[in-house]
């Protein structure tokens, strides 16, 4: 599994650099910038054809005598040499489709059981797979280190710098020496990453600060309302009781003042009864005075003369009218008292 996920990010990271434009990479991953180096027989001193380099194939065999490869404008250059196949060797497997899922194990193991070779001696690569009839045949390319390493020296001599070696024509890469070449791409990356990270976070910073400061003011504004509810609610409670107060003040001025007085209503009852009769009871409530006694004429005649009264109102017979032996009528009727004066 460890391997493969390897894999999978060697090749991943192959694919966005091809992506990406090299100075993009060379900024910021630290990755070299390359030359494309390609090897033409019959060459007697290398070139620069469009944009890539041409040099003497017997280059790619062997240390070329004298100093007719070199041109001063590679000096320091780095290149990615395109080698034609016959330095690679070649393996075409014929693998079930299984081995699909885990392919480069499967060739790894296939290399370290039908060749000399071990997988620390040799760089390797895979080719397109192709499906079909329950198979997998995929192209294997191996390239001894030694060899590769060999070629690197010989072109350090001349002045460059070896960072792929690819198959001509195939375009696969069997050996990357980028980590040899950039020693501190890995610090570089890093730094990046770091100043990424800083740039992401300020960004974020940028863009949701408005929104923390709008949340701490809503929570402000939410305490400040609970705040004005309480206080509201206090001053309702306030309210409610002045309401009161004033309810019983006016009850209290409405009873004193404004409602008749019983020494009032004993003075109006004297103005208003007659010489002819006379009172027995007086009972007073609130609003009415029931009165009952003995009256020499008719009781509906006296109830008639109340009527009259400015102090009384809607006086009626409240009680059975009876005669006593003397003639006169006993009654009760009741009176309603009008307004203080």
């Amino acid at each position: 599994m460890t391997r493969s996920f390897a894999d999978f990010r060697a090749w991943l990271g192959a694919e966005l650099t091809g992506l990406l434009p090299g100075w993009v990479g060379a900024m910021f991953l630290g990755i070299n910038r390359a030359t494309p180096l390609r090897f033409r027989p019959g060459l007697a001193q290398a070139i620069i054809e469009r944009g890539a380099v041409i040099a003497p194939e017997a280059l790619v065999w062997g240390p070329v005598a004298g100093s007719t490869v070199t041109l001063p404008s590679l000096a320091g250059r780095t290149v990615d040499a395109e080698l034609p196949p016959s330095f690679f060797l070649r393996r075409d497997l014929d693998l079930p489709a299984a081995a699909l899922r885990a392919l480069s194990q499967a060739a790894e193991l296939d290399l370290t059981r039908r060749t000399p070779f071990r997988p620390a001696e040799v760089h390797a690569a895979l080719g397109p797979a192709q499906r079909g009839n329950g198979r997998v045949a995929v192209a294997q390319w191996v390239a001894r280190r030694a060899d590769v390493e060999s070629l690197a020296r010989r072109l350090a001599d001349l002045g460059l710098r070896l960072r792929r070696v690819v198959v001509a024509g195939e375009y696969i890469v069997v050996a990357d020496r980028t980590t040899y070449l950039g020693r501190g791409a890995r610090l570089w990356r890093r730094a990046n990453g770091v100043l990424a990270l800083a740039s992401v976070a300020l960004a974020a910073a940028l863009w949701l600060g408005p929104a923390w400061q709008a949340r701490g003011a809503l929570h402000s504004g939410a305490a400040g309302l609970g705040d004005l509810r309480a206080e509201a609610v206090a001053l309702r409670q306030e309210v409610e009781a002045l309401r009161t107060r004033e309810t019983e003040r006016s009850a209290f001025v409405d009873a004193v003042i404004r409602r008749p007085r019983a020494v009032e209503a004993l003075r109006e009852l004297t103005v208003a009864i007659p010489d002819a009769a006379w009172v027995g009871e007086l009972a007073f409530s609130a609003d009415r005075v029931v009165i009952a006694g003995e009256v020499a004429g008719s009781a509906a005649d006296l109830a008639l003369a109340l009527a009259e009264s400015r102090g009384f109102q809607d006086p009626r017979l409240t009680g059975p009218v009876s005669r006593t032996a003397d003639g006169s009528e006993r009654f009760e009727l009741s009176v309603s008292l009008g307004p203080a004066p």
